[in-house]
């Protein structure tokens, strides 16, 4: 016997559509389910008989991967897509961190040189003096 819930998850819909099919399959007898309290248990026969009934209305695939849902597999693949949005833009992120972090070094590093230059020069500059005594 599987609770309502789980014959959803099972089959990918919503309770509200297991409720639906119940009441519209006339799934009601204790052959295909019964309410203990609040909760309403159905039978493996009620479940497939929804499955089909879902398949043939077009509402879910017949597709059945290892024992995975496919409405499983549409949510895991839903959360590998944002996990890869989310990893471009780290990459992005970092590309953009580092090209900054190397136009620094050339700008510190282009004053370097141009600081090392008119030392270079003083000292020629100086040479020269000392060449002239």
């Amino acid at each position: 016997m599987y609770k309502v819930i789980e014959a959803a998850n099972i089959l990918g819909v919503s309770k509200v559509t297991i409720y639906k099919k119940i009441r519209l399959l006339k799934l009601t007898t204790e052959e295909y389910s019964y309410k203990k309290g609040n909760v309403t248990y159905l039978t493996q026969k009620s479940i497939d008989i929804i499955r089909d009934s879902l398949i043939e209305n077009g509402i879910i695939s017949s597709v059945n991967i290892e024992g995975e849902n496919v409405q499983e597999l549409h949510e895991m693949l839903k959360l590998e897509q944002i996990k890869k949005s989310y990893l471009k833009k780290e990459i992005l992120l970092s590309k953009r961190k580092y090209r900054d972090e190397l136009k620094k070094l050339k700008t510190f590093l282009e004053a370097k040189i141009a600081l090392k230059n008119k030392q270079l020069e003083l000292r020629r500059s100086m040479v020269e003096d000392i060449k002239k005594i």
